[in-house]
């Protein structure tokens, strides 16, 4: 018969090994990916009231909201009328849950001046040759190479760049797009009339771990322009967020720009 005393010790241990079992809520959202969509176009108010939007998939930079729950703050860089690119801050700053959801929610520059820096990194792999657009690739071609092993993609056409290396090196974004269209031809005498990217499509990104030579994530959509410029503006903040930017959404309307967020483990 057990005593009192002995199953209280029994409840005891078992409520403590529960909770060491039981993931924290921050260790459940540490490997997420999804599309954050903003509510609304990045704009500046000029001195003279006028209202310039930014449209640059390039201009996107994230920092760190510490605390419980923590979220990342994004703000958008852009160009005012005979201005440098991407000098100043759009108006508007949106905060990021870090949860599977990503939910936005509406941000102030107070938050974003206290929030963390985080460091911006591009380590680009490029393998593709703009050629091989007029003949779709097979899914036995040469791979991407990178630290001695060969990572493959799911799309019809590598990208441009194909692979974004983590700073660690841990982590490896492997960039690649299909589409049913046929590739046109540049008019421009720069690049002596190559191909440009079949367009629109399916643009998809794919997250390896390369400790351990498995797939993360996987996640595809839609685009309307060449693939290949949002996949030049792709980055890691820190070795945990990963950014693509993706094609604007109804810049002329009520909508804002979207890109992919993918969240990787700390450990």
């Amino acid at each position: 018969m057990i005593s009192r005393i002995q199953l209280a010790l029994l409840s005891t241990a078992f409520l403590t090994l529960s909770m060491q079992c039981s993931p924290t809520p921050a260790q459940r959202e540490e490997k997420t990916l999804g599309i954050v969509r903003f509510p609304n176009p990045w704009t500046r108010t000029t001195g003279d009231g006028s209202v310039v939007a930014f449209a640059d998939p390039g201009g996107f930079e994230v920092r760190m909201k510490n605390g419980q729950p923590g979220k990342l703050i994004f703000a958008m860089k852009g160009a005012l009328p005979g201005g440098a690119a991407r000098s100043v801050y759009a108006d508007q700053f949106y905060g990021v849950t870090l949860d599977p959801q990503l939910s936005v929610t509406t941000s102030t520059k107070d938050e974003w001046e206290q929030a963390e820096v985080l460091p911006i990194t591009r380590q680009q792999i490029r393998v593709n040759n703009p050629e091989t657009w007029s003949a779709p690739a097979n899914h036995a071609d040469e791979g991407l190479p990178y630290r001695d092993k060969v990572y493959s993609k799911t799309g019809m056409f590598w990208g441009n760049p194909a692979g974004l290396a983590s700073p660690n090196g841990r982590w490896l974004a492997v960039f690649s797009f299909s589409s049913k269209a046929k590739p046109s031809v540049s008019r421009s005498t720069l690049d002596g009339g190559m191909p440009n990217a079949p367009r629109p499509g399916d643009l998809i990104l794919e997250v390896f771990d390369t400790s351990a030579d498995r797939q993360v994530h996987s996640g595809h959509s839609r685009y309307d322009d060449d693939p290949s410029i949002l996949f030049n503006q792709a980055f890691w903040a820190g070795d945990t967020y990963l950014i693509v930017p993706l094609d604007p959404v109804n810049w002329s309307s009520t909508g804002g720009p979207a890109c992919f967020l993918a969240i990787l483990p700390t450990h």
